[in-house]
């Protein structure tokens, strides 16, 4: 794929070889990303992590992983992925992530569309994103996608959002620039 600052990347599903693909694209994070994705001062990935984010089953955990294929070495430069919830088979969990040298792009998004494609190919209709109440980024891009925002605890968003509405294709469904997209407020939980 091609981004329109003419960026060219490769995405493809996660496998178990791409351990060290995380490894690095982890150390590559700022400490400000690594907390946005985590919600703690994570160090390092763990075995048990790196096992648990790799080695999944493409239905009910599905990740896809971004490669930058202009860089000399195509180092990896964002996952996403979605968690299907035990006790609502329709949701997932989903989570985001784009190296910083990656971010600001347009990345992020083409993930979303990507990952909800995938999604609804296996019976999920809605994706829940936690967000820190302090990633604008994350928190503009939900928000451009209509998800509808609500605090979930002090400093916590979650965010909802419908894959329905995208066309399976993708890009075409989205708000245009500057429009205000549905749920764009947050409110609090009920």
């Amino acid at each position: 794929m091609q981004l329109a600052d003419g960026g060219r990347y490769v995405l493809r599903p996660i496998t178990p070889d791409d351990k060290h693909t995380l490894i690095d694209g982890f150390a590559r994070l700022s400490p400000q990303s690594r907390m946005s994705r985590f919600f703690n001062n994570t160090k390092q990935l763990t075995d048990e992590q790196l096992r648990y984010f790799t080695e999944i089953d493409y239905v009910d955990h599905f990740a896809w992983v971004v490669f930058d294929i202009d860089s000399p070495d195509h180092p990896g430069a964002g996952v996403a992925r979605y968690i299907r919830l035990h006790d609502d088979p329709e949701v997932a969990e989903a989570a985001f992530t784009v190296v910083d040298d990656h971010q600001g792009r347009g990345l992020g998004i083409l993930l979303v569309v990507a990952l909800a494609d995938v999604a609804r190919k296996h019976g999920i209709h809605r994706f829940v994103l936690y967000i820190r109440a302090d990633n604008d980024a994350m928190i503009g891009l939900a928000r451009a996608l209509g998800a509808h925002m609500v605090v979930d605890e002090p400093g916590v968003l979650r965010g909802e959002l419908l894959l329905d509405e995208f066309a399976d294709d993708g890009m075409d469904t989205f708000p245009p620039a500057g429009s205000t997209p549905p749920g764009g407020s947050v409110e609090p939980a009920q």
